[in-house]
């Protein structure tokens, strides 16, 4: 990527995060878009530590709330960890796969992140975050679609 480009991107998803209109989903979906198409280390050298260096810097000047900056660095974690465990999970495809949600009505994940990184530290096995108050009758029906794969 020239550094033009560079610059875009990184501009572009400092513009999502001090917008906050949009989300979460369009910054995420965005990180893990480039992450992908640059692999993990050009991603990191590329767009993370540029991101990294702005979001601090703005912060230092006072321009960025913390929450800001807390937000990228959980994002560019739970990124970075999922592309480790992706390149893992291709290399030993037979391992079991777990799928983590909770049920309607809750609305913390925090627990699910601990459980995930425990299955997979401890067992081997990836685990992967569906979602947060999840409907009990869907996950029946993925779980009946996927016993049978």
């Amino acid at each position: 990527m020239n550094e033009d480009s560079q610059n875009d991107v990184v501009n572009y998803l400092l513009n999502l995060l001090m917008q906050h209109q949009q989300g979460d989903t369009v910054f995420k979906h965005v990180m893990q878009q480039k992450a992908v198409e640059l692999g993990i280390i050009k991603f990191i050298e590329e767009v993370a530590r540029p991101l990294g260096i702005a979001i601090g810097e703005m912060w230092y000047r006072g321009e960025m709330n913390i929450f800001i900056e807390r937000y990228y660095s959980t994002q560019l974690t739970e990124l970075l960890n999922d592309l480790i465990i992706q390149n893992d999970i291709q290399r030993n495809a037979n391992q079991p796969r777990i799928l983590l949600g909770t049920l309607t009505g809750e609305k913390h994940i925090l627990g699910l992140s601990i459980w995930r990184r425990h299955f997979y530290a401890h067992k081997g096995h990836f685990a992967s975050i569906w979602g947060r108050n999840y409907p009990f009758l869907n996950s029946l029906m993925l779980w009946n679609i996927l016993k049978s794969t």
